[in-house]
């Protein structure tokens, strides 16, 4: 039945958490670009039949002219599908800079489309350059401390090694199970990026 596949890729996106980005589904939206076509197809045989018959479109049958309409509002259901769900995955993919930073987890990305990882990096460049102390920066990191903070610096245990790092002016040597206090504009991305933990007091 005309359109199904497209109100399943719509509803799949709907179930999913607000918060949450499911993996991108290829195959579906190939499915829906496909039957997208097959409607074009209907709708360009039925005018080429219709033009060569010696009356032309004056004479058309009426089943004619309702085959091509609803073939046409087939097409146009299928696009506002395929839309609404590109648009809420962008949605989505903006929102992961704010809560994962500047580099998206590699279980994260794996979700994405190529487009989707392009997106990001595309809003991560320009929210840099908003944030950045250039020309038309404003100089403050909007993403961090969503609410004011308590303490500037936290606690925190490190989950995996990164190496040294240079965190507020100092080299610090992130071992794992070790212990640090930083400052929490510095703390955050890495507990984005599953290197640190919050230690809650």
């Amino acid at each position: 039945m005309f359109g199904r596949k497209a109100a399943e890729l719509v509803r799949e996106e709907y179930r999913a958490d607000a918060d949450k980005i499911n993996t991108y589904n290829e195959d579906l939206v190939s499915q829906v670009l496909e039957e997208t076509r097959e409607h074009y197809s209907y709708i360009r045989n039925i005018v080429s039949r219709v033009s060569e018959e010696p009356s032309g479109f004056a004479g058309a049958a009426p089943k004619d002219g309702a085959a091509v309409a609803i073939h046409h509002e087939s097409i146009l259901r299928n696009k506002r599908c395929l839309l609404a769900y590109a648009n809420t995955r962008a949605e989505k993919v903006r929102a992961l800079r704010w809560q994962l930073g500047a580099v998206l987890p590699e279980n994260v990305s794996e979700k994405l489309s190529a487009a989707e990882r392009d997106c990001f990096k595309a809003y991560d460049k320009l929210l840099g350059e908003y944030m950045g102390t250039g020309p038309d920066g404003i100089g403050i990191d909007l993403t961090v401390d969503m609410l004011p903070p308590k303490d500037p610096y936290i606690e925190c245990q490190v989950l995996r090694d990164a190496g040294a790092m240079l965190l507020d002016d100092k080299v610090v040597h992130l071992v794992p199970h070790t212990r640090h206090f930083i400052k929490r504009a510095e703390a955050e991305p890495l507990i984005a990026q599953g290197i640190l933990s919050h230690i809650e007091s």
